[in-house]
């Protein structure tokens, strides 16, 4: 197992057996990049979930630059807020104009997060966003990246099967998609099993889409 990002680098290179080949020496960052990105997409775990807190003084705050999918937003006093579409978001909107207390429900639209109610700078509200969060990229800590460290071997495989353009090689390719979809799928059921080992439950993950 790589122990920093030039190693991983090194050692993706040496599993294909491409050591010296400029191109793909040249384009592995952006390919590591493609695969974090996939798994970002395709994985809702416990390991990458973190809570943004903030009072608010307007019905919409920016999320962070590391959001993915909300999980759950709560604000006080009225507890645990409902997701609804933005067109029904628009419609509330409306029909809760004058609303004193904010109505337990939000949307989001661009990585913004809306809130219903009437909060302004004389009825701030505090809300704590429980949320998945993209993966940090490997270059960007080059010590250490803890989800690499917790799940090597998809990691590794989610950078392959990004590396078929280069294999020239349908049947590998298709081995590598599968590889990758296998772990990806494991972690997932994994992850599902939690709730019966006694960690917290929560909500149905989804699956896998190879």
């Amino acid at each position: 197992m790589a122990t920093n990002y030039a190693d991983f680098q090194t050692y993706v290179l040496r599993t294909l057996w491409r050591v010296g080949d400029i191109d793909l020496t040249a384009d592995l960052p952006r390919l590591i990049r493609e695969g974090e990105a996939r798994m970002s997409r395709d994985l809702r775990i416990e390991d990458n979930t973190t809570i943004f807190e903030a009072t608010l003084e307007s019905n919409e705050v920016n999320l962070p630059d590391d959001y993915q999918e909300i999980r759950s937003v709560d604000f006080e006093p009225w507890g645990t807020a409902a997701y609804i579409t933005p067109q029904q978001y628009a419609k509330k909107l409306v029909d809760n104009r004058d609303n004193i207390q904010p109505p337990p429900f939000y949307t989001v639209m661009t990585k913004r997060l809306l809130l219903l109610g009437n909060i302004g700078p004389d009825s701030p509200v505090d809300v704590a966003v429980l949320y998945y969060t993209k993966l940090p990229p490997f270059e960007d800590n080059t010590e250490l990246n803890q989800f690499y460290e917790d799940y090597p071997d998809m990691y590794l495989a989610a950078v392959l099967q990004r590396t078929y353009v280069y294999m020239r090689d349908i049947e590998k390719a298709g081995i590598f998609e599968k590889q990758y979809a296998d772990l990806a799928q494991s972690v997932m059921d994994n992850e599902g099993s939690r709730k019966y080992a006694g960690a917290p439950i929560h909500m149905g993950l989804p699956g896998i889409v190879a």
